[in-house]
């Protein structure tokens, strides 16, 4: 289970610019072995560029949890919050549901404060909306890594590319 309880209002200037310094390191020994397969979605957390989405991931849409005595979650990080059983004859409708007090509520990038106007928003789906909460007190609110995703998706646009480019079996026209 992945842990949130580290998410804090504010990520510091000093913990942004540590994050950074170290996906640009990533990235410049993925770039010096740029495999023939496509990497681009696997290179920054909760990032997808297959098409634009409204919903950084499917949680308490159409992904569920199962733990192991048969109860089902809304989110993998929220396994403490059951929604249903599995013997629930109204399982899905309870995944769906946001009745459940502290269940993860799936709010869209396009009803997210300070995502309406950002370029990069049909791609990241405004972050994970259980850390954007907890981080925050509300569902509708942007990551607190807004900042250092906004600084690393050219580069890794740009790594894609270098990728693209190199595996290109067609000749470039003039």
């Amino acid at each position: 289970m992945r842990s949130h309880d580290a998410a804090s209002a504010t990520v510091t200037p000093a913990e942004d610019a540590a994050l950074i310094a170290g996906v640009r390191a990533a990235l410049c020994v993925i770039r010096r072995r740029l495999p023939p397969y496509r990497l681009i979605d696997g290179l920054l957390d909760r990032s997808t560029f297959h098409a634009a989405h409204e919903h950084a991931c499917g949680a308490g849409r159409n992904y569920l949890v199962f733990t192991p005595d048969g109860q089902v979650a809304r989110c993998h990080a929220q396994l403490h919050t059951p929604v249903a059983g599995v013997d629930d004859p109204r399982l899905l409708t309870a995944v769906r549901s946001a009745a459940t007090p502290g269940a993860l509520q799936p709010v869209a990038v396009s009803q997210r404060a300070g995502c309406q106007s950002c370029r990069w928003r049909a791609w990241c789906g405004g972050g994970c909306p259980l850390l954007a909460h907890q981080a925050t007190g509300a569902w509708d609110q942007r990551s607190p890594y807004c900042s250092i995703y906004q600084t690393l998706y050219p580069e890794v646009l740009r790594t894609e590319g270098w990728r693209i480019l190199k595996y290109a079996t067609a000749p470039v026209m003039a």
